[in-house]
């Protein structure tokens, strides 16, 4: 059925327009599927009636409707809708009591429910891509302690919808962490850099990165890198290029953005490729007492679809850890200084010493990250133990998720596209030679 849709203001649409023609299927029960293209972009989602916050409804032939997973009856009721397929690990686990969203910064819902005194994370999907093996990492990781266990999984023709994992209560972001010591490094009570956490983290990545590499079914299975995997890795950088440089008139960005124009790849030539997370950070992770897990393996939201089953070097997701420390140096120079996006845009290029401050804590960041993540991966992953051979295999790969958020950021958050721009340009953190970045 052809209708209507406005879909207000949401942080998972990538589109400044609300209101489409959409497809609308009804499943069973008063769930509806529903299937709208909006500025280049697919999204498929379910929708039902149910009490919910007007913010997380959507507007059919004018009749709100609630995105359903905000509804405490739409995984029982969806147990029963023929049109779904259902993967759980017990069947009978099906009532549900909605307690509130959580993560709400995240580019997709986030739903904290409650069964039988246990705590449980509702996760829908919103952007319709080709490619999404979160459910398929989270088969093949939840009994190897790295993840969040997974108790269900939910698709429609084969696209998934959602999944539903363990919550891991009292958990902390790991970026908070490191966040909070650089502001405390900025205010002046010295260098502070937390050691075990980083190490806990790089030790994280390198489990993740040994365990892809006996990963056998076909989405995974590592092979080595050949000339066509370089060829595609190159294309994919130049793409977010080229539609950076149509977004962003500065001519000094324009300059440098053109020097990185052919990105080094050809050394990755007969290498071993793995399965990526392709969007780790440090708050795609967890921290729980000792633990540490990985969370959120949809990929990289804005990577385009032909792109997205592509096999990569495990070091492209350390640099795009690494990467993640420049959004953390960006905000915390602005917390520190109290100035909006834009004054610290210009505070970076002033190259004050607290701007060196805060170069000098996310080199230390970054070298103890790739030293203890060197001390624990596989040599058959990465043959050097040289943390200074391995900054050198990390920097075309730092520089290409750059520039990935760069144009993500233009889809998403257009105000932040300088943000990964300007740390680019300021090399923030300092793994780029100079010759690269002038």
């Amino acid at each position: 059925m052809k209708v209507i849709v406005e879909l207000g203001s949401k942080r998972w649409l990538r589109s400044n327009t609300y209101r489409a023609t959409a497809n609308v299927i009804e499943l069973c029960e008063g769930i509806y599927i529903v299937e709208t293209t909006l500025e280049g972009a697919r999204y498929l989602f379910p929708v039902m009636r149910c009490s919910c916050r007007e913010r997380d409804t959507v507007k059919i032939n004018g009749t709100p409707y609630c995105e359903a997973e905000y509804c405490s009856d739409f995984l029982e009721k969806i147990s029963r809708c023929d049109g779904i397929n259902i993967t759980a690990e017990n069947p009978a686990f099906r009532r549900f009591s909605v307690k509130h969203p959580i993560a709400e910064d995240a580019t997709n819902p986030h739903i904290l429910l409650s069964s039988n005194g246990e705590d449980l994370v509702l996760k829908g999907y919103r952007l319709y891509t080709s490619w999404n093996p979160e459910p398929l990492f989270l088969h093949f990781l939840s009994d190897k302690q790295l993840t969040p266990k997974l108790k269900l999984s939910y698709s429609y023709k084969g696209s998934p919808l959602g999944i539903l994992t363990e919550f891991i209560k009292g958990a902390i972001d790991p970026g908070s962490i490191l966040y909070s010591s650089l502001v405390r490094t900025l205010t002046g009570e010295g260098l502070i850099v937390p050691l075990d956490d980083i190490k806990a983290a790089s030790q994280t990545i390198a489990r993740f990165h040994n365990v892809m590499l006996s990963c056998t079914e076909n989405w995974c299975t590592p092979r080595t890198a050949n000339e066509t995997d370089v060829d595609r890795w190159r294309k994919r950088t130049l793409f977010y290029l080229s539609n950076i440089l149509k977004f962003e008139p500065s001519q000094s960005i324009k300059r440098i953005l053109l020097n990185l124009k052919n990105p080094l790849f050809d050394e990755f030539i007969d290498q071993r490729i793995i399965a990526t997370h392709q969007d780790l950070h440090f708050s795609q992770m967890l921290k729980w007492g000792e633990n540490l897990f990985i969370i959120d393996f949809e990929g990289e939201p804005g990577r385009p679809d032909e792109y997205r089953r592509d096999l990569e070097p495990p070091l492209r997701d350390l640099a795009s850890t690494l990467r993640a420390l420049s959004y953390i140096a960006f905000f915390a120079l602005l917390e520190v200084n109290r100035i909006d996006k834009q004054r610290t845009m210009q505070l970076l290029y002033s190259n004050s010493q607290q701007v060196e401050l805060a170069r000098e804590w996310t080199i230390h960041v970054a070298e103890k990250l790739i030293e203890e993540y060197a001390r624990y991966v596989k040599r058959d992953i990465v043959e050097s133990t040289s943390p200074s051979e391995i900054l050198e295999f990390l920097k075309p790969w730092f520089v290409e998720r750059a520039l990935y958020e760069a144009y993500y950021e233009s889809g998403y958050r257009p105000e932040n596209t300088m943000i990964a721009l300007s740390t680019l340009a300021n090399n923030i953190p300092p793994i780029l030679d100079a010759k690269i970045i002038m």
